[in-house]
């Protein structure tokens, strides 16, 4: 029951900041050019699961600005490594470690970051940077992916803090999955800026704030028990 209460405390809290909880299935970090501008969204795949349904609209799924969506981030799935190559990560060796996976996990959010609505040959070069984030205390997040061999590559890490290293170059029309690791449970506002150059408009950039929620340790039948307890008083609010 402690579990239960906790894990619709921390779902409800979100309610008056998201319209919607994406909870599985594939989606991305959509980066788009429009009006001048870099456009930061959410582009969700037709079985991507928000509010308990899939988005549908096959085969193109459906976009949200970022204010848009709260990302559903359950249980540790596994323990903090121990090893300097790892301290990154900002908590003690064996501590838990929430995440979404680089590869797709069924019951998590399979969350890319996607430049596919952008024509290589219009630019010469495009970058992602973290620039704020809320979090809950002793909350770290990271970005990162791992190769053949376990070993980490990593591309934003807020245990030192967030400036200009917490930022990484991307593959112009292409598509990629990272690891989106947090270190605490709670809810966390990550800022984003993309920046890149236009070979006729120049440089140009464009911001926007994804939302997680990492749940606390809670049974599947918690987690749904509760996220149907939040839509139920989302509905009944609307």
């Amino acid at each position: 029951m402690k579990s239960s209460a906790l894990l619709l405390l921390a779902l409800s809290s979100a309610v008056s900041h998201a319209a919607s909880i994406y909870s599985a299935d594939h989606g991305d970090f959509g980066i788009a050019y429009d009006g001048g501008a870099l456009d930061l969204h959410y582009h969700l795949g037709p079985d991507a699961i928000v509010d308990g349904i899939p988005v549908g609209n096959d085969p193109d799924g459906a976009e949200f600005a970022p204010d848009a969506i709260l990302t559903l981030v359950p249980e540790p799935a596994a323990s903090r490594p121990a090893g300097a190559a790892w301290d990154f990560l900002g908590s003690p060796a064996n501590a838990p470690i929430w995440f979404l996976p680089q590869s797709e996990d069924p019951q998590k959010p399979f969350f890319g970051i996607g430049s596919e609505e952008l024509d290589p040959a219009d630019w010469s070069s495009l970058s992602l940077r973290l620039t704020a984030m809320s979090a809950p205390a002793s909350g770290n997040f990271s970005l990162y992916q791992t190769n053949g061999f376990g070993s980490p590559i990593v591309q934003i890490t807020t245990a030192n803090g967030i400036d200009g290293s917490d930022s990484f170059n991307l593959s112009i029309g292409g598509h990629a999955h990272h690891n989106w690791a947090f270190t605490a449970p709670g809810r966390y506002d990550l800022s984003f800026t993309a920046s890149g150059l236009h070979l006729t408009d120049g440089p140009v950039s464009g911001s926007g704030t994804f939302s997680f929620i990492v749940i606390p340790e809670p049974a599947a039948a918690s987690l749904s028990l509760a996220t149907s307890a939040l839509l139920l008083f989302r509905r009944r609010r609307n």
